[in-house]
């Protein structure tokens, strides 16, 4: 009997071996997707006070989408040079009271950011909406809130503010309360104003989602449009399984297996949130579910339903 123990034990081992490396990464990673070289802009809104000044930063992402040296060849402008003028370094000079938009532009990238120009401490120097970023899924509601400040960041009370939106086939606004619901996936700019002045835009993002079941997974994942790039991200509660080590991240039409799906990318940690660029011309509504598959073997070891 102690033989044959020992020997099922064996077996078993080997067996588990066998599984193991044919489980392995011996097959190659999904192309990277990349993605439209990008700039953000620093500070987003800013404002000063006429024959004052504020400067102006940039950061630059590669087609990689991953942040490298800013390229040489930078250049700047302002859409009211009467209201603000700006150098070639970025620093902003404002010469009467109003609003220009600041441009800074290299390869085929671009960002704006808004300056405000006031005469004194009183007038309304910043309009911010809080939150900076909304994501909702379709039919879902929220409501932004908008506040005015001076040049001295003090607030501004008794303020009504007006509601503007960027598109209305994605996003409904009720204009007069700053209500917004999601009516298609996608991404709209949202602004506030008042005493004619506008705040700088915010972006509510229409996204898809669900919650990784199955297989011991947990977690949630999320498809939307992140500065103009289609992506799939997982949340901070993410977690899979600790075997099999070749695990990768599909989008499929059903939730069973890889059949008609499309591979995205490897998974490189079993917890936390990551994020993957889907390749041009991937559709947001084109597959039903995200999925944790085993490419080599087969089996999948999360799935979440992203909804119709």
């Amino acid at each position: 009997m102690k033989t044959t123990s020992f020997l099922s034990s064996i077996f078993q081992v080997l067996i588990l071996g066998i599984l193991l490396t044919a489980c392995a990464k011996n097959s190659p990673d999904a192309p990277v997707a990349t993605v439209p070289e990008r700039l953000e802009i620093a500070p987003a809104a800013a404002s000063v006070k006429t024959g004052e000044s504020t400067n102006f930063t940039l950061k630059y992402f590669n087609t990689m989408g991953n942040e490298a040296p800013v390229p040489s060849g930078v250049t700047w402008s302002s859409s009211a040079t009467a209201i603000a003028t700006v150098n070639a370094s970025g620093q902003a000079l404002g010469i009467t009271a109003g609003q220009a938009d600041i441009t800074a532009k290299v390869n085929a990238a671009s960002a704006k950011a808004l300056l405000t120009v006031v005469t004194n401490d009183n007038d309304i120097a910043t309009i911010t909406i809080e939150p900076a970023l909304q994501e909702l899924v379709v039919d879902e509601t929220a409501t932004l809130t908008a506040v005015a400040r001076n040049i001295n960041n003090q607030v501004i009370t008794g303020k009504t503010f007006k509601w503007q939106g960027s598109n209305a086939s994605l996003v409904e606004l009720t204009s007069a309360t700053g209500a917004v619901k999601g009516k298609a996936w996608g991404t709209a700019e949202v602004t506030a104003s008042v005493d004619g002045k506008m705040s700088a835009p915010i972006m509510v993002q229409v996204i898809r989602r669900g919650t990784f079941s199955g297989a011991g997974s947990a977690g949630i994942a999320k498809l939307k449009i992140v500065n103009n790039v289609l992506q799939i991200e997982t949340n901070a509660a993410f977690s899979v399984s600790t075997s099999p080590p070749d695990l990768r991240i599909y989008l499929s039409p059903n939730s069973g297996n890889a059949n008609g799906a499309l591979e995205i990318g490897t998974l490189t940690n079993r917890t936390g949130a990551q994020t993957w660029n889907i390749p041009a011309g991937v559709s947001m509504g084109q597959y039903r579910y995200a999925l944790v598959w085993c490419k080599r073997l087969g089996g999948v070891y999360g799935v979440a339903d992203l909804g119709n």
